[in-house]
């Protein structure tokens, strides 16, 4: 048994998405436990590190799903970060 009662996860959230570029394909998985049963992710947008507006260290991520609209707002670095869920 590892110590401190650490447990390896036996399996990982699953999701629907017809997406195939890798760092938007790793960014749904950071929230694919927020997502419902066969909750399909339409669309990944990053928000600007470099135009006016932007944010040069913890940019937004919104994920347009066929339920909902989710905003990733880090702040603090990407040391926190407030979820927020909209449904459509």
């Amino acid at each position: 048994m590892p110590p401190f009662g650490f447990k390896k996860r036996e399996s990982t959230p699953s999701f629907t998405t017809n997406i195939t570029d890798k760092e938007d394909l790793d960014e749904i998985k950071k929230i694919a436990e927020m997502l419902n049963p066969n909750e399909e992710v339409f669309v990944v947008a990053r928000q600007s590190r470099l135009k006016p507006g932007g944010s040069h260290f913890t940019p937004n991520i919104v994920f347009a799903t066929d339920r909902r609209i989710i905003i990733k707002d880090p702040s603090m670095l990407g040391m926190r970060e407030e979820v927020v869920d909209i449904p459509i």
